[in-house]
Formats: C-alpha cells, sequence, structure tokens
C-alpha cells in the first residue's frame, strides 16, 4: 500500500458488518452500508492519520519474564505466607529450596 493511499472500507460478510484495517488492526464500524458506519470509518480513519499513520496501532507491551517475576514477587509479599515467598525466591534464584536439601540428606 502506498503511503498516500488510504485504507478502504470494507464488508466483513460472515458478519455483515463494515471493516477497516489500521496498523494491523481491524476496526468494526458497524452495519455495512449504514451512515453510522461510514461516519465510524471517518471517525477511527481520522484518528489514525493525525497520529501519524502508525503502523501498529495500539501494540500491546511486550512483558519480559523479568517484569513477570517482579510482578509475582509484588503479589507474593503481599498475599502468600512468608514460607511461600521465601520458596519461590529460592528457586528464582538459582537455589534449592529447603525441602530439596532436606530430601538429599543422609
Amino acid at each position: 500500500m502506498s503511503a498516500r493511499k488510504v485504507p478502504s472500507l470494507r464488508h466483513h460478510k460472515a458478519r455483515g458488518l463494515a471493516v477497516v484495517t489500521l496498523g494491523g488492526k481491524d476496526f468494526y464500524c458497524g452495519k455495512f452500508g449504514s451512515p453510522e458506519s461510514r461516519r465510524e470509518y471517518d471517525r477511527v480513519v481520522g484518528e489514525w492519520l493525525a497520529a501519524g499513520r502508525p503502523e501498529v496501532v495500539g501494540a500491546p507491551h511486550r512483558l519480559t519474564v523479568a517484569e513477570l517475576l517482579v510482578s509475582y514477587m509484588r503479589f507474593a509479599e503481599a498475599d502468600l505466607p512468608p514460607s511461600n515467598v521465601t520458596s519461590f525466591r529460592e528457586r528464582i534464584s538459582g537455589g534449592e529450596d529447603r525441602q530439596s536439601r532436606d530430601r538429599m540428606q543422609p
């Protein structure tokens, strides 16, 4: 698609809806052929153009494993018994938990 071309309003036949794809995301604009769908199309395309034609609209943040672990630790420290938190902390730091060490000793 050229940089100057505005994506067209299409008919999603299975749903009977008008749809436009902007930045890789589909926007459903209402019943195909209705004045409301055309107004909604004009609105979403206008916002997209005003934003500088972003390639990805509303791209989700990609959560890293480290961010997930930090979030879980905050939850665990607030809501779980301290022994569970300690055990989890030992496991993610590469250490063994207390029960595993006890089972290994003669």
